[in-house]
């Protein structure tokens, strides 16, 4: 069981490992990775009651970014197309978790929501835009309404999103960008 427990570290390399105690963490005083060894994921205690904005929240990578901030203990706040997997995540992971149906092509539903964000909590400290298409479309087969609603999808609304949060972000804030490699190595 201990073994287990351990996720497979030997005994002897747990024990040798020195964290420096933290108290931050919501369940008392424990050792500083703690959490690291026994699920393979580190802890960030600073995110405790911070705003985070996430785009393309309710599923994938985005539903994983949602659920790592709100195990911190951050409220999240994020959007997504997906209205039944949106409001899943949020009802699964309970308070301090909050979603909005959002289409990222239309700044008329960005900005509004964005506004009732900062209304509502003055600050943002995070700002991950997720959200993104990749469907990886042949060149000769891309039409120019394709490219501008790409474009708009994984360009625009990054800069619509990052325009609007910036005015409430607070002193050390970050904006994350993610994007696929797809633009990198576009098919021919």
């Amino acid at each position: 069981d201990t073994e287990k427990a351990n996720r497979g570290y030997s005994s002897a390399f747990i024990a040798s490992l020195r964290f420096p105690a933290r108290r931050e963490n919501r369940r008392g005083s424990r050792r500083f990775g703690q959490r690291l060894i026994q699920t393979g994921m580190p802890n960030y205690p600073e995110f405790k009651n911070q705003n985070v904005l996430v785009t393309g929240g309710a599923n994938g990578i985005g539903a994983a970014i949602v659920r790592a901030f709100h195990q911190e203990g951050a409220r999240v706040f994020f959007c997504d197309i997906d209205v039944k997997a949106g409001h899943k995540l949020a009802a699964e992971l309970g308070g301090g978790v909050f979603f909005k149906k959002v289409d990222l092509l239309k700044e008329k539903e960005i900005c509004p929501w964005v506004a009732q964000i900062k209304a509502r909590c003055r600050q943002i400290h995070v700002l991950v835009n997720n959200a993104a298409a990749d469907p990886r479309m042949a060149l000769e087969a891309t039409s120019v309404k394709d490219w501008d609603r790409l474009f708009a999808r994984n360009l625009r609304a990054y800069f619509l999103t990052s325009r609007e949060t910036v005015k409430a972000m607070a002193r050390g804030a970050s904006i994350i960008n993610l994007a696929s490699t797809a633009f990198h190595i576009a098919p021919a």
